[in-house]
């Protein structure tokens, strides 16, 4: 079995084979797909919480001992 990696853009649906591998892979192949996410998308969403919280006007926190009551 023959491996190759490599990285490209996905264009209409389309996965081009680097020019360099055409010849190496021409009948069947099992293709796996990892999408690399850009850095700026790494935010989760308890950092979106964090930054904009529910107020509820009712809300009392709990004091430390009752936190930590067993």
């Amino acid at each position: 079995m023959q491996t190759a990696e490599f990285e490209t853009e996905i264009r209409d649906g389309i996965i081009e084979i680097p020019l360099s591998l055409r010849g190496r892979f021409q009948h069947r192949v099992r293709v796996k797909l990892i999408e690399q996410t850009p850095a700026s998308s790494s935010e989760t969403i308890l950092d979106r919480w964090i930054k904009s919280p529910i107020e509820i006007p009712s809300f009392t926190p709990l004091s430390r001992d009752e936190a930590n009551e067993r």
